[in-house]
């Protein structure tokens, strides 16, 4: 493929990846309302919708004219949102074809990334967003007639500028919904249950509060990681994070307040405790393995230390193994603690 030159490349083009499409005027602008019609909320999902309006407002503060190059720490802070969310919203907008996202090559290596508008919505009126919200006792009909309701007013939303949107996929039944509020109302009532057990007041109000936010499973982590540390918070840390809007949010062991000053001192002598032990083992072992080197000397000087005597020194030094022992041999005598044990340990695997 032929090089673009800087003299032919266009101002919407980058170094790398797709080309930045051009805009048109306000139409970032008109996607972030999109943003506000049902289907597409629903979508996306509240962490998605907040994505997409957060990357076509830097693209709007860059005239339009550029790509996004961001890495996740810079768009975080604009978000509200923790790392794992962002990026469950990204693949959520990715797939449903809101977001083109080119990921980074490397380590503090931004990320390229725009705004799109799927197939489904019509590219003619995609511009032209309007809530149109029309009640009364009477409608005119598209014949020109007027008709009376016979029930009272009559309120409709118009959905004009995305025809035809793509049905919601698996709309629960009202037996459905029923199943599943009772489900979340039994899972309300056990996880307050685990809440009281704690110690932690309003248990109901703050298990309520806390599956409002988060699944159960995701809380169940939390109080996983409060018993981890017994003596390190008070229940009332309990209390007020599943009641925070944005800590549930958190990894488990993100977002505690320090440890209270007991538990700290708990644990310095525990770690000192843990350290004085393996070192007394330690110590242990190596007087075990000098004990057993000592018995293991003594059986050989025992069993081969006369014939070591007996031997003449040629012999002495064609058993030594290399050139070290033999040169010290040579300047020590057989007698010399490191040769020796050598010379024995030699007669000793000799004789099997």
């Amino acid at each position: 493929m032929t090089r673009t030159t800087a003299n032919t490349r266009s101002k919407h083009q980058l170094p790398f990846g797709a080309d930045y499409p051009s805009r048109g005027k306000l139409e970032l602008f008109h996607v972030i309302k999109l943003l506000s019609h049902p289907y597409v909320a629903q979508t996306l999902g509240p962490s998605g919708c907040n994505l997409i309006r957060v990357i076509a407002t830097i693209e709007d503060e860059q005239g339009g004219t550029t790509a996004v190059l961001a890495i996740d720490n810079q768009i975080l802070p604009r978000l509200g949102m923790s790392g794992k969310t962002l990026v469950e919203a990204r693949r959520r907008c990715i797939e449903s074809g809101w977001l083109h996202y080119e990921p980074s090559e490397g380590k503090g290596i931004p990320s390229r990334m725009w705004v799109t508008v799927p197939s489904w919505v019509d590219i003619k009126l995609r511009h032209t967003i309007h809530w149109s919200f029309s009640s009364g006792c009477s409608s005119e009909s598209s014949s020109g007639t007027s008709s009376e309701s016979s029930s009272g007013c009559s309120s409709q939303y118009s959905r004009s500028y995305i025809p035809n949107p793509p049905p919601i996929p698996n709309t629960p039944s009202p037996t459905q919904r029923d199943e599943r509020v009772s489900e979340g109302v039994n899972e309300e009532m056990e996880f307050a249950k685990e809440l009281k057990d704690l110690g932690i007041a309003k248990s109901v109000e703050t298990a309520r509060a806390g599956l409002s936010t988060c699944t159960l499973q995701q809380l169940r982590m939390h109080l996983d990681h409060f018993r981890s540390k017994p003596g390190a918070w008070g229940p009332v840390i309990v209390y007020w994070r599943l009641n925070s809007p944005s800590l549930p949010l958190l990894a488990p062991d993100e977002g505690w307040p320090e440890p209270l000053p007991g538990f700290i001192a708990a644990q310095r002598q525990k770690a000192e405790a843990d350290r004085q032990r393996a070192h007394e083992l330690k110590q242990a072992k190596q007087d075990a393995l000098a004990e057993q080197k000592s018995q293991l000397l003594f059986e050989w000087e025992r069993d081969y230390g006369p014939k070591l005597d007996a031997m003449p020194i040629e012999d002495v030094l064609k058993l030594c193994p290399n050139d070290f022992i033999r040169s010290y041999c040579r300047k020590k005598g057989r007698k010399e603690p490191i040769v020796r044990h050598e010379l024995l340990r030699i007669l000793a695997s000799q004789a099997g």
